[in-house]
């Protein structure tokens, strides 16, 4: 794993801790792009995002009210 693909899985965890009750796929990229000034191809920031998951660093949660599937930290969920 290189430097900035480091660099991004911190900041991805950064982003998502700070908003413990979940983002969905698309408040992510918003919250990259506009808080954090990152633009990524969508398609490399879903690979990025399901190798967390795959991980077990970020967890898929589905919310009813929102209908969509929520980002969350796992260590989040698990408490």
């Amino acid at each position: 794993m290189s430097s900035a693909e480091k660099s991004l899985r911190e900041v991805i965890a950064k982003i998502i801790a700070r908003n413990p009750d979940g983002l969905t796929f698309e408040e992510l990229r918003n919250q990259l792009e506009a808080g954090e000034q990152i633009y990524i191809d969508g398609v490399e920031l879903r690979k990025t995002v399901a190798e967390m998951i795959r991980q077990g660093t970020i967890c898929k949660e589905p919310s009813p009210q929102r209908k969509k599937m929520l980002l969350k930290l796992c260590s989040q969920i698990q408490q």
